[in-house]
């Protein structure tokens, strides 16, 4: 987790970007969602309300949490196995 609230910084709007997922997601589907996404650096996954939330994907790296906008920002790291 990069902090709580929403992910922006520098380049979080360019594009497509950021995509919002269809329907409510859990942490661990929003997550996912991230990682089959090519592209996509981080998540934001909004308050959740029994265990499911908003979800946003982004693209940018300059990535910063803002505490207002609710919810939680996550960087998504890949390793370089298959």
């Amino acid at each position: 987790m990069v902090g709580p609230g929403g992910c922006r910084g520098q380049g979080w709007d360019n594009g497509e970007w950021p995509i919002l997922q269809k329907g409510p997601k859990s942490q661990d589907e929003c997550c996912t969602e991230c990682l089959k996404k090519k592209g996509c650096t981080s998540f934001h996954i909004g308050k959740l309300k029994e265990g499911k939330a908003d979800c946003f994907l982004f693209s940018h790296t300059a990535i910063i949490p803002v505490k207002s906008l609710k919810g939680a920002c996550y960087r998504v790291t890949r390793g370089k196995g298959k």
